[in-house]
């Protein structure tokens, strides 16, 4: 590399050396005093005492100028040389970096598509030895059903730094790769070219294939479980229904409501898993949306599941409150936060247990609070509460899906459920939506 830098230089500079423009200079000096000695010498008959001191002035203005233009010319050729060193090292540097990169890097012609440049790890990966490739355009390299997508691609340049993800690229056994392209445009040997890295995510693409097939497995596993469990399940509540109607005897009816309770339980666990399944592929649907009376809803239907639950519900939303959204994640996320509430309110002796939901718009987003006065949250678990599966209490007998719930859906709406510490002896969860216009 150094060699043909070296021979770039010499070539630009024409061989021209210090010593050999301070000799054409010194030779073309002398011609020209001589010459001019010879013609004024034959215009002037009595010349001798002129011509020696027109002689001595010459030479005395050529030596001078002479050293001064040596020294110029030795001073900037040291300067250039330093240059040329530096340049020489860090292009070695580059080159090495290029060359020893494990990851597949080319530079090519953006005009002829023909390979200029390519390293160890392309030669490794796609099988081809430095000469095959240096003879070569980016066609050689793609299937030909990418031929046109390429040619797109090229024609769209817009010579700035770009990203592409899952190209396909052909190796010399013909075995196809899935390639991420980053590009960005260069000078090399005067010519037009882009500096290419293509990195090798076949085996990414092929684990995400493969997970993505197993949770569709998993999900339609669930649906389908969830599905036929609640079929039995439903039989199993109408007939207890039915036997609470008809038993008579008060031993009898306490065990068969306890059955009917524990059906009643497990269909909820059921319906929660049905939700986070149909959650995942769910494309929200916007529509205005009455919040005031979808709360009014969400209680009356807590109220029904819940009956013996002894807690005032005091709805403060403002009556005109209408928006932007989607009804049904909006319900089951009010409705979860709502239940999370009720489940875990305080029965003590002389405790009146409560629920508030007012609400507030901030900042393009309507802030929706669920404020009670149960249990509470211990601080050391706020942080875990959102989590699947998890219950925060020995008093709690659900599956710990309510707030995983809440939260997942309202992110479907770009929306959010945080969590408040207790304010003024109230355990506060605020509902984030943002308001679309």
């Amino acid at each position: 590399m150094r060699d043909l830098l070296v021979k770039k230089i010499l070539r630009n500079t024409n061989g021209f050396t210090p010593f050999l423009i301070s000799f054409l200079y010194l030779s073309l000096g002398l011609i020209w005093i001589l010459t001019s000695n010879i013609f004024i010498s034959s215009g002037i008959k009595e010349y001798s005492e002129v011509k020696e001191m027109f002689l001595l002035n010459g030479l005395a203005l050529l030596l001078l100028s002479l050293v001064f233009l040596y020294t110029v010319l030795t001073t900037f050729t040291r300067k250039i040389s330093v240059k040329e060193t530096a340049l020489i090292e860090s292009e070695k540097k580059y080159m090495m970096l290029f060359e020893s990169n494990p990851i597949p890097m080319w530079v090519y012609d953006m005009q002829t598509l023909d390979f200029l440049l390519v390293n160890n790890a392309a030669i490794e990966t796609y099988g081809y030895s430095r000469e095959e490739f240096l003879s070569m355009k980016l066609f050689d390299i793609r299937p030909s059903s990418d031929h046109v997508g390429l040619m797109e691609s090229v024609k769209n340049d817009n010579n700035q730094y770009s990203f592409s993800s899952n190209w396909k690229h052909m190796k010399k056994n013909n075995e196809i790769i899935i390639v991420e392209i980053y590009s960005h445009p260069i000078t090399f040997e005067n010519r037009k070219a882009k500096l290419v890295l293509a990195s090798n995510i076949t085996q990414r693409v092929k684990t995400e294939e493969e997970i993505k097939a197993v949770v569709g497995e998993l999900n339609n596993f669930v649906y389908r479980a969830s599905h036929d469990l609640r079929g039995p399940l439903a039989r199993m509540i109408g007939l207890s229904n039915l036997v609470l109607i008809e038993s008579k005897e008060q031993h009898l009816h306490q065990y068969h409501l306890l059955i009917h309770h524990t059906a009643l339980l497990l269909d909820n666990i059921l319906q929660r898993l049905l939700s986070i399944n149909r959650l995942k592929e769910y494309v929200p649907e916007i529509e205005l949306v009455d919040v005031h009376l979808l709360v009014d809803e969400i209680i009356a239907m807590v109220r029904q599941t819940n009956m013996d639950a002894l807690i005032s519900f005091r709805n403060e939303l403002p009556g005109d409150l209408v928006i932007k959204s989607d009804k049904k994640i909006l319900l089951l996320t009010l409705e979860n936060l709502i239940e999370n509430s009720v489940k875990y309110a305080d029965t003590s002796i002389g405790k009146v247990p409560y629920l508030r939901i007012n609400a507030a718009i901030n900042k393009g987003f309507l802030n929706i609070f669920i404020n009670d006065n149960g249990i509470g949250i211990k601080k050391e678990i706020k942080d875990k509460i959102f989590d699947l599966f998890y219950r925060g209490t020995e008093r709690s007998h659900g599956s710990g899906l309510g707030l995983f719930i809440a939260r997942t859906a309202a992110k479907i709406i770009h929306g959010n459920v945080i969590f408040h510490s207790e304010i003024r002896e109230e355990t506060v969860f605020e509902l984030q939506i943002p308001l679309l216009k």
